[in-house]
């Protein structure tokens, strides 16, 4: 095994080639907090009904009670940041552990187990099915359905990574053809399940905003901590077993953690694409390639993104409303188009 200077010299070495700025330069840091609390503010004000900064004031120091339209207002916004913040981490995590710019969240299967779960508990439940125990559901079918992939994985041989990569595609491919039948053969009003399909913080009770910013938040800062080894991940497994990385573990314990992040946000939010794909894009923009700072810029962007978006899918067709994953997709599509042809022009 070499040096830890030896091991230092090689991070040094991938940092000059990761570029970007420095952590220090503070004025973009200040730029991405600004940005993901005023989309927050702008989240909670904006409305068919608009609320005043003086009744939201008033309701947090009530003890968040005494105001049902600035409560269900600052619910869904909280929630939406937090869901936004983890999403995108795990994009800025599964991007270059499996050095593919495209690679989503969504990856391990986690959106079509949450969606498998919630159409299985409809189909058993039906109309006794509780609200509450719908994010219930689709938090453990997306934990539970990206685990199994880990798992998978652990018994190939060879690389890992590719291994998870091709195993979840077959499993988020078997679930996803599960859903229908399920849907078929519930045969009854499917509005709410299919609303959390296409992804919502509409309705969320206010107990779960703490519960997502503890998860959401130990689950950002546990994939920074990692960041590190990120960087050397982004050179192969292989040479990063050469410096004295335990790639195969470290892999599994980072993709576990993104699993754990995405798993909570779809267990709130549902199935909302395109924030894990887009935000780690445009945070490595702004704060360069380095594994742990594009991982903190990228929950900002992320938690921003989404509160925004939440604001669009409540004003876009008001007094109806508009999934929010609908509103994600409409603006990552075209993100999605520019990024490959900006790629291209650069070969």
């Amino acid at each position: 095994m070499p040096s830890s200077q030896a091991i230092d010299n090689e991070l040094e070495r991938v940092s000059r080639r990761l570029s970007g700025p420095a952590w220090q330069d503070r004025w973009r840091w200040i730029f991405l907090v600004v940005f993901a609390l005023g989309a927050l503010i702008a989240g909670i004000l904006l409305g068919p009904v608009s609320v005043s900064a003086r009744d939201v004031m008033r309701y947090v120091t009530d003890g968040f009670a005494g105001n049902p339209l600035v409560e269900i207002r600052f619910s869904r916004t909280v929630l939406a940041f937090f869901a936004g913040a983890a999403l995108a981490a795990s994009g800025a995590v599964l991007q270059p552990v499996f050095r593919n710019p495209m690679a989503d969240p969504y990856l391990l299967g986690s959106s079509a187990g949450a969606s498998l779960s919630v159409s299985l508990a409809w189909l058993i439940f039906g109309p006794f099915l509780p609200g509450w125990a719908i994010p219930v559901f689709g938090f453990v079918g997306a934990l539970a359905t990206s685990l199994l992939v880990l798992v998978l994985a652990r018994l190939v041989s060879g690389s890992r990574t590719a291994a998870i990569l091709l195993i979840g595609i077959a499993v988020s491919f078997f679930c996803s053809a599960l859903v229908p039948v399920f849907m078929v053969l519930s045969g009854k009003d499917l509005y709410a399940i299919l609303f959390f399909l296409m992804g919502s913080v509409q309705g969320r009770p206010l107990t779960f905003v703490p519960v997502l910013a503890v998860t959401s938040t130990v689950a950002v800062v546990a994939l920074a901590l990692n960041g590190r080894t990120i960087d050397f991940l982004q050179l192969g497994e292989e040479r990063a077993l050469t410096l004295g990385i335990e790639a195969p573990s470290r892999v599994l314990s980072i993709l576990a953690l993104a699993a754990f992040a995405t798993g909570a946000s779809v267990a709130v939010g549902g199935i909302i694409g395109f924030v894990g794909l887009v935000c780690p894009h445009l945070a490595r923009g702004i704060v360069g390639e380095r594994g742990t700072r594009s991982i903190v810029a990228s929950a900002f962007v992320g938690a921003g993104l989404l509160c925004l978006s939440d604001v669009v899918a409540r004003l876009v067709i008001a007094p109806k409303e508009l999934p929010l994953g609908v509103v994600t997709a409409l603006i990552g599509s075209p993100f999605l188009v520019w990024t490959i042809f900006r790629a291209q022009g650069r070969e």
